[in-house]
């Protein structure tokens, strides 16, 4: 972006899951590869604003030590305790962009062949389906998800993200799953009647493509059982390939 466009401002936020983190910082982290928690560690590294979401979901004390860790690991960065549901919580984050500006951007210090082990560590599992079951396309999209949440746990394997993109007609919803966090049931709107939803998976988890694939299909075949319809729109299940950056910050 900045060869293309070399007097754009940039300020690079980084999203941080607050439950996943402080299990990452306290030592009870669920990812196995230590070479994944270098690419995590060096994700929040590269940040200008660290935004540790879900911040509803610790207690105070817990807030208190990943505020001290961050700062003692990371000095300098700005860290915001956020809720995105919230939109004040979010609009603070927006006017501190504005507030602080543009930010040199340095290049890390980084080993390129753990990164690419850690990368390869994780699959990515991206998907679009078409459900269709006489009024009870919502509910039967929800057992879908569980399903697939719970194959996946069942297995012992670590969640990096487990997001649904949930749209019938107008209506739409967002869930979203980790390792040490199960979605929220009061959030999701059981009552919505509809005969057909569109259900888009982004996954990314601690395991081979194959496996991850498998687990995927067989909870399609689980749910079909219930007398859905369901149509597969897109999907594809990989690991990234070495990462070969084309450009690099010059200090």
């Amino acid at each position: 972006m900045l060869h293309i466009e070399p007097g754009i401002k940039i300020t690079l936020s980084v999203f941080a899951d607050g439950q996943v983190l402080f299990s990452l910082l306290e030592g009870r982290s669920s990812f196995v590869s230590d070479d994944v928690r270098y690419v995590y560690k060096r994700q929040l590294e590269e940040a200008g604003i660290l935004v540790v979401n879900k911040s509803d979901n610790l207690t105070q004390v817990e807030i208190d030590r990943v505020r001290s860790h961050l700062e003692s690991e990371y000095p300098g960065k700005k860290i915001l305790f956020q809720d995105s549901r919230d939109e004040t919580s979010v609009k603070a984050w927006l006017d501190l962009i504005n507030v602080i500006g543009d930010r040199k951007l340095r290049s890390l210090d980084m080993d390129y062949d753990r990164y690419a082990r850690g990368e390869a560590a994780l699959t990515w599992l991206d998907a679009s389906i078409m459900l269709q079951s006489k009024e009870t396309a919502i509910s039967r999209s929800y057992k879908l998800m569980d399903n697939m949440y719970h194959a996946i746990s069942s297995q012992r394997l670590a969640i990096g993200h487990l997001k649904f993109f949930l749209r019938s007609g107008d209506w739409k919803q967002k869930i979203s799953y980790t390792t040490l966090e199960k979605r929220n049931t009061q959030t999701l709107t059981t009552n919505k009647l509809a005969d057909h939803a569109t259900i888009l998976v982004n996954a990314r988890v601690e395991t081979d493509p194959d496996k991850l694939k498998k687990i995927f299909f067989e909870t399609l075949n689980k749910t079909r059982e219930l007398g859905c319809h369901i149509e597969m729109l897109d999907f594809a299940s990989f690991r990234p390939g070495f990462p070969r950056p084309t450009y690099r910050l010059a200090d």
